[in-house]
């Protein structure tokens, strides 16, 4: 664990400003996260309250909620005939971009997965 106890930090950095995801440990769907962002000439980030209709009537439990969550995004995808939930594809092109962080940490060369249009 880090030394200040965020074991999740995931920030992105854009032109008009940056966003910051923390969680207490790296399972990211079985911990509450944190999300703030900074914008424009901020110096400090400010902490993003997530809009309660995100949430639904779901258990509020990330670890039970977000199974929920994803079996009714599924469910919803089934019967509209839409694509919002993740799929087994999603999951092939994130574990390539893992091995090839893990390949890149063992030999110190980027890699390019090809997964610019995922």
């Amino acid at each position: 664990m880090p030394r200040d106890s965020a074991g999740l930090l995931w920030e992105i950095n854009g032109t008009d400003g940056d966003l910051r995801v923390t969680g207490p440990f790296g399972h990211l769907q079985f911990v509450p996260l944190t999300m703030s962002s900074a914008r424009g000439n901020e110096k400090a980030f400010q902490t993003l309250t997530v809009p309660s209709d995100y949430q639904n009537e779901l258990p509020a439990d990330p670890m039970v909620g977000n199974v929920a969550r994803t079996y009714a995004r599924m469910a919803a995808d089934l019967r509209q005939g839409t694509r919002t939930a993740p799929s087994f594809d999603d999951a092939v092109a994130l574990h390539r971009v893992i091995a090839a962080i893990e390949t890149a940490a063992a030999d110190g060369k980027t890699l390019d997965v090809g997964c610019a249009s995922a």
